[in-house]
């Protein structure tokens, strides 16, 4: 009899511990699909080239309402202090971004004026030197759907810094804190777009 409860319990135990690596498994993969995925990262002639992409479960319509507001971009990422539409004419308009990053005990502040191009599913940006602290460069979103809600967000870009980054932080830094930041701002994207689907 002892050892038949004693065999009872050891298989509830069993089953508990794969209960358990499941759900794991399953959190994990669930993390996982959160984060943007790296395609490309390069330092040319010190431009940096990335691209990003991840399935989010959110309309494209929704997800670009979210990017087209550019008075609200601080919205997506911590580090942008501020933004502000400088002018506007149809699908074309100038855009200020006033952001801050810090790495080590290193902090950059970033003036970026943007002549932006919105059309259906793509909003590119090409970065105005003359008033920016970035000596050339460009963005591109885009915004594919594959479901009734979700969409593939894709963000391709190249910005050549004018100012001084110190030897210090290394093309691998600059890979790792631009994941994580994209990181936050595709999550934030992803939650002010399902955000604006249950209003309607």
């Amino acid at each position: 009899m002892k050892n038949a409860l004693s065999l009872s319990r050891l298989f509830r135990n069993i089953e508990f511990i794969v209960i358990l690596m499941v759900m794991s498994l399953i959190n994990a993969g669930a993390l996982a699909n959160q984060q943007p995925v790296l395609k490309r990262f390069e330092v040319i002639d010190g431009a940096y080239l990335y691209k990003y992409s991840q399935v989010i479960n959110a309309r494209s319509q929704d997800i670009y309402a979210v990017l087209s507001e550019h008075n609200k971009i601080s919205q997506l990422n911590p580090n942008v202090q501020a933004s502000a539409v400088i002018s506007r004419d149809g699908d074309t308009l100038k855009r200020v971004l006033r952001i801050k990053q810090c790495i080590f005990f290193f902090c950059f502040k970033m003036k970026l004026v943007e002549h932006i191009v919105e059309t259906r599913n793509e909003i590119k940006s090409t970065i105005l030197p003359k008033e920016s602290d970035f000596s050339g460069g460009f963005s591109h979103w885009r915004m594919d759907s594959i479901g009734p809600k979700k969409t593939i967000l894709t963000l391709s870009a190249r910005q050549k810094p004018n100012f001084w980054i110190p030897p210090i932080i290394g093309p691998p830094i600059i890979r790792s804190v631009l994941k994580e930041q994209l990181g936050i701002t595709f999550n934030s994207i992803r939650l002010i777009a399902q955000k604006k689907a249950t209003k309607k």
